[in-house]
């Protein structure tokens, strides 16, 4: 219970962008070294510009990861669970080939559709997802990012698309379990065209778990390792 109060809690949290790129690069690898920090810091500040820059088409609402235009210069910008899930999931698909813009228009259409995936992830408890692990395993799992292993946790978003096109469009199904993967994999595999797949569960329950650990950085500070 205490595992889905935290979870429930965190639900109504935000946080600063700093301490976002430190949990971000901590659910990409858990030991991140200064040098990739600093990339993925850097990276999420051009996702993040891209976003504002773009204008709104009349099919979305709402921009990937901002609430809004940032505010002036000096103002700390909070970001939810829910946008740092969106974020991750951003990097992973850049490092997967498709571009900034790609990556912007990807998680405008996906929407409120990520979010409530995120969501529907984090309402199981650690403790179901730990099964039979015993304490030694559930705790090198949990370093390597392995929170789910049993395929009835897992879920999955499939995009396919021409990557050689910087402007084209990409089709995209979000899948809740292994099933879903299939059908979609089948479905999308029709064209030839090449397929992204990324787990969602882990990376969720990564982000989810760094961030209840995440410094608050001042300006100019760094937290000790």
């Amino acid at each position: 219970m205490t595992d889905l109060f935290e979870a429930f809690i965190n639900a109504f949290m935000d946080f600063q962008r700093n301490q976002l790129a430190w949990a971000i690069s901590r659910a990409i690898t858990p030991a991140p070294s200064s040098t990739f920090e600093r990339e993925i810091t850097l990276k999420l500040q051009r996702l993040l510009d891209k976003d504002r820059a773009m204008s709104l088409e009349p099919s979305h609402q709402r921009h990937a990861f901002l609430e809004g235009d940032l505010p002036g210069k000096g103002t700390v910008v909070r970001f939810t669970e829910e946008t740092a899930f969106q974020l991750l999931l951003g990097l992973l698909l850049l490092d997967s080939g498709l571009t900034q813009s790609r990556v912007v228009r990807l998680i405008r259409d996906l929407g409120n559709d990520l979010a409530r995936q995120y969501q529907w992830i984090v309402a199981h408890s650690p403790a179901a997802l730990r099964g039979t692990r015993d304490e030694g395993s559930w705790r090198r799992d949990l370093q390597r990012g392995r929170f789910a292993v049993a395929r009835s946790h897992l879920s999955f978003v499939v995009v396919t698309g021409n990557l050689a096109d910087q402007d084209g469009t990409v089709e995209h199904r979000l899948c809740r379990n292994s099933d879903q993967l299939i059908s979609a994999i089948a479905e999308l595999s029709l064209a030839p065209r090449p397929l992204i797949c990324i787990e969602l569960t882990n990376r969720a329950w990564a982000i989810w778990h760094w961030l209840t650990q995440a410094p608050v950085i001042t300006r100019g500070r760094r937290p000790a390792s």
